[in-house]
């Protein structure tokens, strides 16, 4: 049986990985007598780090009282109500471990109500509750919210097939509403909801379309529908899929972030994981899935999950030094203005080693920190850029790997699948050069142009047409049509290492169009490296 060609990258980057690490530790006398510093990042974005400790002795001494007087609740995933006691978080709250499907979370009704009393109790808690003004106002703060809703919505636009239409979304705990900016930037028409008033006032300021959970039509529907990092602090998370359900339009897709509980991090250090918090002036991480989990809980809301990924990853060297007592997570950033640990030069040059490899094995096989999921709804199909999503998320990791350790990437490119060459072509752009079996074009294009379009070609179901390459500006995309029509198309818009895939969805004579994938007058700038035809594994 051949093993999966990703796995194969893993195998091999862990055996470059290992053979630099035995080539640092040999190369000096004495390397575990060494030691090397290491600086951490500053772990809070949108406060300092005296506003956060002061936030925290507030909540423990004048907030975390008021836990005593909650009521319970059942497992946010499952819904059992049997649970094992794990730890104190170091904000105060207590986690537990269902017993049924082993979610960790807090099993209290902590929500807004919660922080209203204790805001009366402690009046100046109420400013670090109100961190919004700080995420509308900070342009730094703004510009990395930015970055990682970028990505998010590239992946989304491409697994729903990147076509040029005009899709609705709406982003359920949106804040201030950045999210909304990097979706209307790719040509989505954004809508957001929210439950803080602060947040939605500084939303409107800045013109976007947030509003109040009530405020919004029960008729409107969504053909996106995000939850970025809230699902984890609501008490009824069912409740909330449940009215996300019920507004998704026939063929939509829902998207989710989460912390992740299966991170090794997060896991291992428990109540000293930055990540386990319930929350000094907001609600905090109360809940915390794993892959499994997190699907009980769209089950019971009617979704079914389509695509699992990482996202982030941990840092190696604040794992490593908590485990040989060197560093205590949340307590130690509580003392330290600029955070740093020192490691022994072995456990340092692990790290340093290991770093890609790592981050590769976190996002691929969703051991990240945070775990990102696309869900459709039970019984509807896939999306239909899936596939080629999933193999351009493949083609980045292998890039990666292959420019550390020089596995991976093109070391296949001629066995995968028989090639289509990009010189015999029905028509071509005349700037599309032509050059050692590939392409290049840089130039303006008319949104959304043909580039290159293929004599007829016969695929049967299933069979894959993939278009490798690298993408320096614009976009780009490759289809199937059928008398004209397009059949199924996916895209790039990202800069980098790309291969896209789309599969004929029955057999039949088909033409394979490569076009460019700008939706306004812009340039491109892009290398077509291979099209390759790849029979149906099933066959």
């Amino acid at each position: 049986m051949t093993a999966d060609p990703t796995e194969q990258d893993f195998r091999a980057a862990a055996t470059a990985a290992a053979a630099r690490l035995a080539e640092a530790l040999l190369a000096a006398p004495g390397p575990a007598a060494r030691e090397i510093a290491a600086v951490l990042p500053h772990p809070f974005s949108n406060m300092t780090r005296d506003d956060w400790t002061r936030a925290i002795d507030l909540w423990r001494r004048l907030g975390a009282p008021l836990l005593k007087e909650l009521p319970p609740r059942p497992c946010p995933a499952c819904g059992a109500s049997e649970a094992d006691a794990l730890f104190e978080s170091f904000d105060g709250h207590p986690y537990v471990e269902c017993r049924g499907c082993r979610t960790w979370y807090v099993p209290l009704r902590v929500n807004g109500e919660l922080y209203k009393r204790y805001f009366e109790r402690a009046p100046e808690a109420r400013r670090y509750g109100d961190y919004t003004d700080v995420q509308g106002a900070d342009a730094s703060v703004a510009a990395v919210d930015r970055a990682r809703f970028d990505d998010y919505y590239a992946d989304l636009l491409h697994c729903l097939g990147g076509e040029a239409r005009r899709f609705a979304s709406l982003d359920i705990g949106c804040g201030v509403g950045n999210s909304l900016d990097s979706a209307r930037a790719r040509g989505i028409e954004a809508f957001g909801v929210e439950v803080n008033e602060n947040a939605v006032a500084v939303a409107r300021r800045a013109g976007r379309a947030v509003s109040f959970p009530q405020e919004l039509p029960p008729e409107r529907t969504f053909d996106l529908i995000t939850l970025w990092e809230t699902l984890e602090h609501i008490d009824t998370p069912l409740d909330t899929l449940r009215w996300a359900a019920a507004r998704l339009a026939p063929g939509g897709v829902l998207a989710i972030t989460v912390p992740n509980l299966n991170s090794p991090a997060i896991r291992s250090m428990r109540a000293d994981s930055m990540q386990i918090h319930g929350g000094p002036a907001w609600p905090g991480h109360i809940n915390l899935y794993t892959q499994q989990t997190l699907a009980l809980l769209l089950a019971r809301a009617g979704f079914q999950a389509a695509d699992v990924c990482g996202q982030y990853s941990m840092n190696l060297h604040e794992l490593a030094a908590y485990h040989l007592g060197r560093w205590s997570g949340a307590r130690d950033y509580a003392r330290a203005d600029a955070p740093q640990v020192v490691l022994p030069a072995a456990a340092a040059e692990l790290a340093r080693a290991m770093a890609t490899v790592a981050t590769a094995w976190e996002e691929a096989a969703a051991f990240a920190p945070i775990l990102r999921v696309f869900a459709v709804r039970k019984g509807e199909a896939a999306p239909p850029g899936l596939v080629s999503m999933q193999a351009a998320r493949r083609a980045r990791i292998a890039a990666r790997l292959s420019g550390v350790y020089g596995v991976g990437g093109g070391a296949r490119s001629g066995v995968r699948g028989e090639p289509a060459p990009l010189s015999t072509a029905a028509w071509r752009d005349e700037r599309l050069e032509l050059a050692g079996g590939g392409a290049r074009f840089s130039g303006r294009a008319a949104p959304y142009a043909y580039l290159w379009k293929s004599p007829p070609v016969s695929l049967d179901a299933g069979d894959e047409i993939r278009l490798r390459g690298k993408l320096y500006a614009g976009g780009v995309s490759v289809g199937l049509q059928k008398d004209g029509v397009w059949a199924t198309t996916a895209a790039a818009d990202r800069k980098g290492v790309f291969e896209l895939a789309v599969a004929a969805p029955a057999a039949g004579v088909y033409e394979i169009v490569v076009a460019n994938h700008n939706p306004a007058d812009a340039p491109t700038d892009v290398d077509l490296d291979r099209i390759e035809r790849v029979i149906h594994a099933g066959k």
